[in-house]
């Protein structure tokens, strides 16, 4: 009975999806801004870990090419903010957000008009484990509740249990 929209840039897993699922599935990629850019699809080895060349976590990057079964190509792709695909799918104030886009998070987070969308809970993945998405949670009163793997689970304060 839930409500979603799935945003998956590269073409064979939307595919996949877009079967699947039943809700919006689009083929673009989350960024900061709108527009295009290039996108490093993983097709072999870590599949999972495709993500936006220009934001792609540098010192993961490495890692994810070291695997022997590690096959790549780049494309481009459209992007879209979080807020443009929240306003246009009509869920403007989701309960739940997941985003794991490979090193992107920090600088899509720092654009997301957080006062025009009120997100429940975020999952969001932090590979580096730096601070500074917890510095953009914190500020905008979510609190830190679980990790899960590299993924940290942030509740919005307001929300009632």
């Amino acid at each position: 009975g839930w409500t979603g929209v799935l945003v998956e840039p590269v073409p064979a897993q939307l595919a996949k999806a877009s079967v699947l699922r039943r809700c919006p599935c689009l083929g673009v990629a989350v960024a900061a801004t709108d527009g295009d850019a290039d996108f490093l699809e993983v097709s072999e080895g870590y599949t999972q870990m495709s993500g936006l060349a220009r934001t792609y976590d540098p010192a993961l990057l490495t890692q994810v090419r070291a695997d022997p079964r590690h096959h790549e190509r780049t494309f481009r792709v459209e992007t879209r903010t979080l807020s443009r695909i929240l306003t246009e799918t009509g869920i403007e104030n989701p309960d739940l957000i997941s985003l794991d886009i490979e090193g992107g998070e920090a600088a899509t987070l720092a654009a997301f008009p957080f006062d025009r969308h009120r997100v429940g809970v975020w999952a969001i993945e932090n590979n580096t484990g730096g601070p500074e998405i917890g510095r953009i949670m914190q500020a905008q009163g979510y609190a830190l509740v679980e990790f899960c793997g590299p993924d940290e689970i942030w509740r919005f304060s307001g929300l009632s249990p």
